[in-house]
């Protein structure tokens, strides 16, 4: 799926399921691969915003909702060895980007943040 290309503005490209008493989820996902040898790599995915003197920005999210939002989970999978999970800003030449990592305020139950090492 894709918008075609434009000197002025391309289409927006929205996948969405409609509204509903138990909507329908959207689900990305990439093949697995069928060989098995050692060096067979599964598809992958990529998010990613659009190139240019001001790239665009990159969200991910659960929404506000009047008695919980959801979770947002990033992990990778159980492995053999499993692969790494970065979290880092580009390099800049007149400035970086920060990482941010907080909880939440509450009035009953703040979240806590946690940062710990695996066991080997």
């Amino acid at each position: 799926m894709a918008t075609g290309s434009s000197s002025g503005a391309s289409g927006d490209l929205v996948i969405a399921t409609g509204q509903a008493a138990r909507p329908g989820e959207v689900i990305m996902r990439a093949g697995s691969s069928t060989l098995t040898d050692v060096d067979a790599v599964a598809g992958g995915v990529s998010v990613l915003s659009g190139a240019g003197t001001n790239s665009g920005a990159v969200s991910i999210g659960s929404a506000a909702g009047t008695r919980s939002s959801g979770n947002v989970s990033m992990g990778t999978g159980s492995a053999d060895a499993s692969g790494d999970l970065s979290l880092v800003t580009g390099d800049g030449v007149s400035s970086s980007g920060s990482v941010a990592i907080a909880a939440g305020t509450s009035s009953a139950a703040a979240g806590g943040v946690s940062i710990r090492a695996g066991n080997s």
